[in-house]
């Protein structure tokens, strides 16, 4: 792969031309940094101009560049069928635990097994680098170096839903010839083929599948393109383990288009068939999921009911926020009773608990009250710990605690070769490359390097990668370089123009980009607070402004534009900050729908809770929880939400 410098800062310097010598623009025009640019440019161009000769005399230039390693690793990649040995090692030694080592080392092995040189192979191969075909080829090294325990495992790499590349044709035909191939596999990954949608793959099985077996499968695939087969229970009179499968698929596949009728599959040929517990816990999982999606709410709280060792996170959460959409408290108990142990921990859970344990006039749990649970919750510094801070009335826990920075160990995180590489890419705007330097080389310290790295990030000014690097620290407390305040002036610009709250504005541009202000997501939203261009085009036009969609990775405009959006969401839902924020996520379309579904008998949390959007809900905590650390931040008083929008039912 080419990584190709861009000269962002050479075009200030007028007259500057690239010719076959960086010399000819002088040394008093450029920094040496500039030069070295040039320089790596230049060579970048003669290895790709098939000019070796000059390729290395550049390359000898370069020094210490940062970025010198891709052209190294480029030259070796251009002839590794030809390259020796000593060169792949001396690469590997110059530039130990690195991305490029780790690209290099890959092809490598790619090469060794193409030659059959497994010996080598073995000694070069490294687990945490492999993908299958790499697995593939070590495995038939090892059976070629004489180690048959290779073949144990085969089953699990064999047994997945996508067909195996060409690399482990030999390594499966050797496991297959030792009889390790069993009528058992063949079905389990026949079914994972079918569920996946690989049906080149699920045929391909059957035929591999005894002439009993093959029959279930062929009617297995037939009832996933038509479930509705089940209608005719003559077809299904077989009680046995293949016929179960087959009409559990059944009533799979119908509950994605008619959750009630596949209930009444089940309901009937449950009394003909015996279902194994895995079968029956699964099947009832999905169907029970697919029922609360299509709004048979009474069907599904009825069909868990009957079977209490269900514990699925996705099905629980959805039957607890429908409990708690109707308020119904005591189904709300039950279903906060299966959740695994470890959830049990978590601030949602408690919160909810302690609401429960009120509603309920429940004085004790575990050894705890409501107010115990509220009291501990609110020394945390989250959505949940906010919201219980507010019902003991008392001030918010920001739990901010910075780690002092080590010098030595702030030194040697500085002149790590990867960091170096990483901030050279992200300065010449090859921000892809930059990013895998940079995560690649802090899997490989301890946590509190880690969290230099991330002051590291945050004295670059990249508050995105600030902010990903504390994550992968797992360590979420030092609040000034993971709330950044930036672009002031345009921010406090479109408070004085719209009226729309400071904090509101940072705690949006934070969640949507992070102050990033070239930022451009998927759905092709951009700048800093992530507008489509057909919203800011709508909102231009209302408040007659010129702009062009260039406009929106420029922080001025983009700020100036969404503030706006802003004001029209806070007009259009009556000044509620909550209902504002979903519809800056979901769209106003939504909200409404969700408000006319609730009908206004809802208190806030619980409103928040139920949203069925889960991108949403987590925005709008987000935001809500951010409007209080950002005052905080910025030595304003703290407000979550306003007494009005807390008391008004939604």
């Amino acid at each position: 792969m080419r990584f190709v410098v861009v000269l962002i800062l050479l075009s200030a310097h007028s007259g500057l031309v690239l010719a076959d010598t960086p010399s000819t623009t002088g040394p008093s025009t450029l920094t040496p940094l500039q030069q070295q640019r040039a320089l790596y440019t230049g060579a970048d161009q003669a290895l790709n101009n098939n000019q070796p000769k000059k390729f290395k005399q550049l390359l000898k230039k370069l020094g210490s560049y940062p970025l010198k390693p891709y052209l190294e690793y480029e030259a070796l990649s251009q002839k590794i069928d030809s390259t020796p040995r000593e060169e792949i090692d001396d690469f590997l030694f110059n530039y130990p635990n690195s991305l490029l080592a780790t690209k290099l080392t890959q092809q490598w092995l790619r090469e060794l097994a193409s030659k059959k040189l497994w010996d080598l192979y073995i000694h070069y191969y490294n687990s945490e680098l492999a993908d299958t075909e790499l697995t593939c080829w070590y495995l038939e090294a090892r059976i070629e170096t004489e180690d048959n325990t290779a073949l144990d495992r085969v089953d699990r790499l064999w047994n997945q839903s996508k067909s195996l590349p060409s690399g482990c044709d030999n390594i499966i035909a050797s496991w297959k010839a030792a009889g390790r191939l069993t009528t058992n596999l063949i079905w389990e990954r026949f079914k994972k083929s079918v569920d996946s949608g690989n049906s080149s793959l699920a045929t391909y099985l059957s035929s591999e599948l005894p002439t009993v077996e093959r029959s279930y499968a062929q009617a297995y695939m037939q009832i996933a393109n038509a479930p509705g087969l089940l209608r005719s229970p003559e077809k299904f009179k077989q009680d046995n383990i293949y016929m179960s499968e087959v009409i559990l698929k059944g009533i799979a596949k119908q509950a994605t288009s008619d959750a009630e009728k596949a209930l009444h599959y089940f309901k009937s040929y449950s009394k003909d068939h015996s279902f194994t517990k895995d079968q029956l816990t699964s099947s009832v999982t999905q169907l029970a999921n697919q029922l609360l999606k299509q709004k048979y709410y009474v069907e599904a709280t009825e069909l868990i009911s009957l079977h209490s060792d269900i514990d699925d996170l996705t099905l629980l959460d959805n039957l607890l926020r429908y409990a708690l959409s109707q308020q119904d408290w005591e189904r709300v108990n039950a279903w906060l009773q299966r959740y695994p142990a470890e959830l049990k921990q978590e601030d949602r859970w408690r919160y909810w608990m302690a609401r429960t344990m009120d509603a309920l006039q429940i004085r004790d749990f575990m050894d705890e009250t409501s107010t115990n649970i509220y009291a501990d919750l609110s020394g945390k510094r989250s959505f949940y710990g906010f919201i219980s801070a507010i019902k003991l009335q008392t001030a918010f826990s920001l739990v901010d605690h910075p780690i002092e920075m080590d010098k030595l160990q702030w030194a040697s995180i500085e002149s790590q070769p990867g960091f170096l590489r990483a901030r050279e890419l992200f300065l010449t705007d090859n921000k892809s490359a930059a990013s895998q330097e940079w995560f690649f080389t802090i899997k490989q310290l301890s946590t509190n390097e880690i969290i230099h790295a991330a002051h590291l990030a945050s004295k670059w000014d990249n508050s995105l990668l600030t902010i990903q690097t504390f994550s992968a620290a797992k360590y979420y407390d030092d609040l000034t370089p993971r709330f950044p305040i930036k672009f002031e002036d345009s921010i406090n610009e479109a408070v004085e123009q719209t009226q729309v709250d400071k904090l509101f504005i940072t705690s949006i541009i934070r969640q949507e980009s992070v102050f990033t202000e070239d930022a451009k997501s998927p759905a092709k939203a951009y700048g800093l607070m992530q507008l489509l261009p057909s919203t800011a085009q709508h909102v231009a036009k209302n408040y007659k402004i010129r702009y062009s969609n260039n406009d929106l990775v420029k922080a001025n405009k983009n700020i100036r534009l969404g503030s706006r959006y802003l004001k029209d969401l806070l007009d259009m839902f009556e000044g509620n900050h909550i209902l504002a924020t979903a519809a800056y996520n979901a769209g106003p379309g939504r909200v409404r729908k969700w408000q006319k579904q609730t009908n206004g008998k809802l208190p806030f949390d619980i409103w928040i809770e139920v949203i069925p959007f889960n991108e949403t809900r987590q925005y709008v905590q987000n935001v809500l929880a951010f409007r209080v650390i950002y005052a905080y931040r910025l030595g304003l008083p703290q407000e979550f939400v306003s007494q009005a929008e807390m008391e008004q039912l939604l």
